[in-house]
């Protein structure tokens, strides 16, 4: 068997699937730090400062334009999603009512009982999997601006405690 400092050393960001490294801090911070520069640009060109509830709502929105892409493929995934939906009842409703004929139509729309919602199931699996990554990507860039602000702390100047210093 192989020890842990083995295992350990043979492990790094290669063994990862393919897709996942554009989600890692490598890719995602330089985006991310251009992103909240542009924000503190935006904001010091405001007359008056933001209040808490608009800081959020800007970081909000650097998350979101972060995993912009991700966003945009859930956003199309989903719409797919609810469209095949109706697959099966629309089916069901061209059966009954070509009931009795032996045309394409009435094929098709048998396929497309049973098939509907095996595309829908399809679906709704790539879906969680786009938004398994946008979340992936918008808490590493949370992580990293949390770590980045406590680098910047200096705990000893200040006289309170460790939660007043946010």
């Amino acid at each position: 068997q192989l020890a842990d400092k083995d295992v350990d050393a043979k492990l790094d960001e290669s063994h990862l699937p393919a897709l996942m490294l554009n989600d890692g801090v490598d890719a995602t911070w330089p985006r991310l730090r251009d992103l909240v520069a542009e924000m503190k640009r935006d904001e010091a060109k405001l007359e008056k400062p933001l209040t808490k509830f608009g800081r959020t709502l800007k970081l909000f929105m650097v998350l979101v334009n972060l995993a912009r892409d991700h966003f945009m493929a859930a956003g199309v995934i989903r719409l797919f999603y609810v469209v095949t939906g109706y697959a099966q009842p629309l089916a069901l409703y061209l059966i009954l009512k070509r009931f009795g004929r032996d045309d394409a139509v009435g094929w098709a729309s048998v396929g497309m009982l049973f098939f509907g919602p095996v595309l829908n199931a399809v679906l709704d699996s790539m879906q969680m999997y786009v938004q398994r990554r946008v979340a992936t990507r918008c808490r590493g860039a949370l992580m990293v601006l949390i770590y980045d602000k406590g680098t910047r702390l200096d705990l000893s100047a200040g006289g309170g405690r460790v939660g007043d210093v946010v």
